[in-house]
């Protein structure tokens, strides 16, 4: 667990910087794969941009809207850059509002965004496992494999290490798509990734501690896991028909 980095007589929060690191390489990469597809490089860099703004807005909003006490009692806080003061969830939300706002009035393709920004999400999901080890969040139940690591007060499963591992084979996956001589239709490759995603979410999420849980026990993101899997090969599986009902005719 490394919180704070200490850089000479700067402290510099570690989660916040290896989550813009991670986007920034990810806006990088998904430059390179809107060439590779047919979409403008200039819009999809815009996007990004004004999509990680509304994040980040929206981040500090919604976590002021859900813990209003804080800057009724100290209503500076509202301008402060402590990344502790930003609600996520809630800034992800206001993030792809953004990006589909801006899509719209740009008249983007919406599958061959999505299959451009692809490689950014597995990007990001290495950053995140990698933020989340820094800041002790995301941790595993306790295990006693020779692999586990002491937090908490226990050895539990380096979950944080099994997230970011994945990120790095899907985004290895992903690449391997873009580059391959086969030609998918617009999509496939965003839905591909959310398939396989959602299918080692549901593994991964059993061995942590921290998930979020129902009250009757069911875990939150598994659910969505289930769901997120069910709706991806649906729309898989719809676009891989369409083109093959269209072979024929040409």
């Amino acid at each position: 667990m490394l919180p704070i980095l200490q850089i000479g007589p700067f402290s510099v929060q570690a989660p916040a910087l290896i989550l813009l690191i991670g986007i920034w390489s990810g806006i990088f990469v998904a430059e390179k794969a809107a060439e590779r597809i047919g979409v403008s490089r200039n819009e999809i860099s815009n996007m990004a941009f004004y999509a990680g703004i509304g994040s980040i807005i929206g981040a500090r909003l919604t976590f002021l809207l859900r813990y209003p006490s804080v800057i009724l009692d100290r209503p500076f806080s509202a301008l402060s850059l402590n990344p502790l003061l930003l609600d996520w969830e809630g800034g992800v939300l206001v993030g792809i509002l953004v990006a589909v706002v801006y899509g719209q009035q740009k008249n983007l393709s919406l599958w061959k965004t999505l299959d451009a920004f692809t490689p950014t999400f597995a990007l990001m999901v290495v950053a995140f496992g990698v933020a989340r080890l820094a800041s002790g969040e995301g941790y595993g139940i306790p295990t006693t494999l020779p692999w586990k690591i002491p937090l908490w007060g226990a050895d539990r499963h380096p979950t944080q290490i099994y997230e970011a591992l994945i990120g790095v084979g899907l985004f290895a996956l992903v690449m391997w798509w873009f580059y391959s001589k086969k030609d998918a239709p617009a999509g496939v490759i965003f839905l591909r990734f959310s398939a396989a995603l959602a299918s080692v979410n549901l593994f991964v999420d059993t061995l942590r501690a921290d998930t979020p849980l129902m009250q009757n026990g069911i875990h939150v993101v598994q659910i969505l896991s289930w769901l997120a899997l069910a709706v991806s090969f649906f729309l898989w599986l719809k676009k891989a028909g369409a083109t093959s009902t269209a072979e024929p005719e040409s």
